[in-house]
């Protein structure tokens, strides 16, 4: 009999809401039931039992003359019997436990498939928060960046115009020129003049409400370079700076851009110009007295006469600089660029001149006394009639470098490369050269009295006429130097010496003297 319409309908919907899983319950336990079914039944009929057959024996009149009863054992179900009886749960039993595993299986994968997803998800939408943040924090700088620029550039206009008002409306400058006519007739003539008294005071006020001024404008500029150069190109070309002779001690400049600028003879002591652009600037005369010039370009600049002394100028280009005549007593050039530097004259001592570069530079007649030189690089410098006396280094480089009449009494380098140096007439006496190099170095007339060679190398030098009276030869490798007198040699304090070849002393003939 057909089900009613209603009635599959009611089924098929009861079926679709059922979850996966529990289909698979279902279908496992059915299953097994029948399973167990089939083995009860299997069970009963265990016994085969046996078959009773029945003949009768007649007559030719139909008479029954005989009954018999024939007794027949029934045969035992072999393996395919018990195969078809109970092939069928069985297969039913493992469809449904595969079928529960693997739909198990599934809903795992799923499972998984949903988690990732949502990881995904999350992730996607923090990466869209991080990037949106950032955004919005770049807009937001942007626009700070954007009105502090304005600010700073009205702050200059406002600066530039009060100035420009205050040097018209005063006739600062005029005043200036005729002041400083009259103060030099008036040294000529011996005689005071109140009127000029008055006019000093009234320059000496305005000078320093436009000092007070610049530096308010300069701290408010902060990292600002460009409007800081502006402004002291402003009093340069104004002629504040070179007539009203404007003080900028402490100033803040730092990063300032100053290039081609002229400052020659300004005020910067104490003044911050730290990263400031000073290439082919003239600053001939100035005064850097303590100022920090740490990291700026002075590269090609004229600093001719300046005194930079105490200045810090670490990491500083002054590559190819003018500095003959200069003041850098114990100023800070560790690290600094001086290659091809005009440095003739100049008085570095007491200078920090640890790791700087002065390859090719001119140092003749340059006074280096007491300077650290350690790391540093002269290769191919001009020392000639420097003053190095009591300078320290270790591991610096002298290669090719012009000695000729330098003074290096009482040095204390060790591990130095003097190879190829020219040592001719230099004064040596009580130097300490410890592992140095001097190989192929022209030492004609060099005075080495006292000096301590220890463990040195002298391969290939030139000894002609050098003085040895006193000097530690310890260790010292003499062999392949050439000119060389036994005589001078013969004065020197010899241990462990490795002499030339054709040498007669005894290369251990002082060794009593290092056991002392």
């Amino acid at each position: 009999m057909p089900l009613p319409t209603a009635l599959i309908k009611k089924v098929g919907g009861l079926k679709k809401k059922v979850p996966a899983w529990l289909m698979g319950k279902f279908l496992f336990w059915g299953a097994m039931t029948l399973s167990g079914v089939a083995i009860l039944i299997a069970l009963s009929i265990f016994d085969p039992g046996e078959t009773q057959t029945t003949s009768t024996k007649k007559d030719r009149q139909g008479k029954v003359l005989e009954i018999t009863t024939t007794t027949t054992p029934q045969d035992a179900k072999n393996i395919w019997d018990w195969v078809g009886l109970l092939g069928v749960p069985i297969a039913l039993t493992a469809f449904g436990w595969f079928q529960q595993s693997r739909e198990k299986q599934q809903a795992l994968a799923d499972k998984k498939i949903a988690e990732q997803q949502v990881l995904v998800e999350k992730e996607v939408a923090e990466q869209k928060a991080f990037v949106e943040k950032g955004i919005a924090e770049q807009q937001a700088k942007t626009e700070k960046e954007i009105a502090e620029s304005n600010q700073r550039e009205e702050a200059l206009q406002n600066y530039l115009d009060r100035l420009s008002d205050l040097l018209i409306e005063k006739n600062l400058i005029g005043k200036a020129v005729k002041f400083q006519a009259a103060s030099e007739k008036q040294a000529e003539d011996n005689q005071p003049d109140l009127k000029m008294l008055e006019e000093q005071e009234l320059l000496d006020a305005a000078s320093d409400v436009i000092r007070a001024r610049t530096l308010s404008l300069l701290r408010r500029l902060g990292k600002d370079g460009e409007r800081k150069g502006h402004v002291i190109r402003f009093l340069i070309e104004a002629e504040v700076v070179s007539k009203l002779k404007l003080n900028l001690s402490n100033a803040d400049l730092s990063g300032a851009d100053f290039r081609d600028a002229d400052l020659s003879g300004a005020d910067f002591r104490d003044a911050d110009l730290s990263g400031a652009d000073l290439r082919d600037a003239d600053l001939s005369g100035a005064d850097f007295r303590d100022a920090d010039l740490s990291g700026a370009n002075l590269s090609a600049a004229n600093l001719s006469g300046a005194n930079l002394s105490g200045a810090n100028l670490s990491g500083a280009n002054l590559s190819g600089a003018n500095l003959s005549g200069a003041n850098l007593s114990g100023a800070n050039l560790s690290g600094a660029d001086l290659s091809g530097a005009n440095l003739s004259g100049t008085n570095l001592s007491g200078t920090n001149l640890s790791g700087a570069n002065l390859i090719g530079a001119n140092l003749s007649g340059a006074n280096l006394s007491g300077a650290d030189l350690s790391v540093a690089n002269l290769s191919y410098a001009d020392l000639s009639f420097a003053t190095l006396t009591k300078a320290k280094s270790f591991h610096a480089k002298f290669v090719c470098a012009n000695l000729n009449g330098a003074n290096l009494r009482l040095i204390r380098f060790t591990v130095a490369d003097f190879s190829g140096a020219d040592f001719t007439g230099t004064n040596l006496t009580e130097a300490m050269l410890i592992s140095s190099d001097l190989s192929i170095a022209d030492l004609t007339g060099a005075d080495l009295s006292d000096a301590r060679l220890n463990y040195s190398e002298f391969y290939g030098a030139n000894l002609d006429g050098a003085k040895l009276n006193g000097a530690g030869l310890n260790g010292t490798k003499l062999s392949g130097a050439h000119k060389w007198n036994e005589d001078e040699l013969g004065k020197a304090i010899l241990f462990e010496t490795e002499l030339p070849e054709g040498c007669n002393l005894n290369p251990n003939r002082d060794f009593r003297f290092y056991e002392q």
